[in-house]
């Protein structure tokens, strides 16, 4: 599991106050780049006043003395330090590996683009992928209909499998166990043959492969995506498994204080009403909603509502 440093609150109550200071149509809840638009002041200050790179952000001052006051740093060096910095491009040289900065740097006269260009950068491939993703979850629903799974009803997983790079663990499907238990020889020499690297979206058996019938996977997934909410106890399933953050994948060593399951989720009146997804206090912490299932009950929504009304919500 990945610890987050936790910023103390002073520093940031300070950040904040400075950027009131800078602009007062500031609010904490400035924070996307549309949001940015009711911040004028803010964002001209930023452009004087600080650089930005992939690899970096660093303020300086302004040559405005009225502004930031008298510079000290020899003017040269202050131009080197605000100039522009090259963006990662990768190296047709070297498969895998981006170009150093000294020859993006050597680059960029003849190849401007070694300075600007953005298109390798992983975020950004992301957004090259959104078509094929979109493409991938409709090929997701089509299977559920031809294979009769129900929207990946939770009773026809037979396995998990974990990805390499997320660690969050992803279902096996199969519309008859006997077929998966045939099967299951094949499905453990292809894990075998990729040593086990499997990544969220991947398909064991691409859909022209005979065994994609009987080993099914859903392929419209990411390393973002939630848990699948068919992982889930299902008591019509001979498959059992461990409760575990629908957001993250984290099980917490079966602590009830890490992980918040129905009993905890009810005590801290948080279902609204719902059975709810197990979901960590880490992702509570970062403000990840609790998901709720398809089932309510509108005894227990009142009774959270009360509860939070009388001061005795959590």
């Amino acid at each position: 599991m990945v610890v987050t440093p936790r910023v103390p609150k002073e520093a940031v109550a300070n950040l904040h106050k400075h950027l009131k200071q800078i602009d007062p149509a500031y609010t904490p809840s400035i924070m996307t780049k549309e949001h940015l638009k009711k911040v004028p002041k803010l964002v001209s200050y930023m452009d004087a006043h600080t650089t930005q790179t992939p690899y970096s952000f660093s303020i300086q001052k302004c040559d405005k003395v009225e502004c930031c006051g008298n510079i000290r740093t020899p003017l040269d060096v202050r131009d080197l330090a605000m100039q522009r910095q090259p963006t990662p491009r990768l190296d047709p040289s070297r498969p895998g590996h981006f170009l150093c900065r000294d020859q993006a740097l050597k680059e960029a006269p003849n190849h401007p683009n070694a300075l600007t260009d953005l298109t390798d950068m992983p975020s950004n491939v992301g957004d090259k992928d959104k078509k094929k993703l979109k493409a991938a979850k409709e090929r997701d629903v089509s299977v559920t209909k031809s294979l009769g799974l129900k929207s990946w009803e939770g009773r026809k997983i037979r396995a998990i499998i974990t990805c390499f790079n997320c660690n969050k663990r992803r279902c096996i499907y199969s519309p008859k166990d006997e077929e998966f238990i045939a099967a299951n020889v094949a499905f453990r020499q292809k894990l075998e043959s990729v040593s086990g690297r499997y990544s969220c979206g991947d398909l064991l058996f691409a859909d022209d492969h005979p065994l994609s019938k009987v080993i099914v996977q859903k392929q419209g997934l990411t390393c973002e995506s939630q848990i699948e909410k068919g992982y889930y106890a299902n008591t019509d399933r001979s498959l059992k498994v461990k409760m575990i953050c629908i957001h993250c994948g984290e099980l917490g060593n079966d602590n009830e204080e890490f992980l918040y399951c129905m009993p905890q989720l009810i005590e801290k009146n948080m279902t609204k009403g719902y059975n709810c997804f197990p979901i960590c206090v880490d992702c509570i912490a970062k403000k990840k909603n609790v998901v709720h299932g398809s089932k309510r009950s509108e005894l227990q929504a009142r009774q959270e509502r009360i509860a939070i009304a009388s001061g005795n919500g959590n």
